[in-house]
């Protein structure tokens, strides 16, 4: 019982200690990047949000660069438009004359899955339709629309589209495929049958 009595006293005066030698802090002051915290991505994955953050550990800058880059970084996370809100809070801990800043991002993803049905006429307008009311007339179906595909930011569409015009297809982007994150890809098919195509008007 006397042992963990004695170190809780030590932990306690050691905490004290670290705490007491926290001051405001100048726009000058150096302090060096500690950790960062990610919260609130569920579905994107670290690094699609470590690319954004203009800092990362061991970084040495002023306070006066740090406020400047944690906002840059926020504009960068929202510039995605893969969340609702993007924060960055840092807190300085000073140690042994050694600031040290520790940022936890917090952000809210949006939601990445539409899926939309079709339904159209394949006539000129309604009126036209309505005087045959042909239901083979009619195209239906279903497209996707998946934004931050497998939380990396890949874009995947897919089209499924029967009735009197078809249309099977998809398109996949993927926005990094090297190491440094710079060089996107995209590909995709698309596969048409049209009953008719209108070439002139009279």
């Amino acid at each position: 019982m006397l042992r963990y009595s004695l170190i809780l006293f030590f932990l306690l005066s050691f905490s004290l200690g670290l705490l007491a030698q926290e001051k405001p802090l100048s726009m000058d002051t150096t302090v060096v990047m500690s950790t960062i915290k990610l919260n609130g991505n569920k579905t994107t994955i670290d690094r699609i949000l470590l690319r954004e953050i203009t800092l990362k550990s061991g970084d040495t800058l002023t306070m006066s660069e740090l406020k400047k880059r944690v906002k840059e970084s926020q504009e960068n996370l929202m510039n995605t438009s893969l969340f609702n809100f993007a924060n960055i809070r840092d807190s300085i801990l000073s140690f042994n004359g050694i600031s040290y800043c520790h940022l936890e991002v917090e952000v809210v993803e949006q939601w990445y899955i539409w899926p939309m049905p079709i339904l159209e006429l394949a006539e000129r307008n309604f009126n036209a339709w309505w005087e045959t009311k042909d239901m083979g007339m009619i195209n239906y179906g279903l497209f996707l629309d998946w934004r931050n595909f497998r939380g990396r930011k890949e874009h995947l569409k897919i089209i499924l589209q029967f009735g009197y015009d078809e249309k099977l297809g998809f398109g996949y982007s993927i926005p990094y495929i090297d190491k440094k994150q710079t060089i996107g890809l995209s590909f995709g098919f698309q596969k048409r049958k049209n009953h008719e195509v209108s070439y002139i008007t009279q």
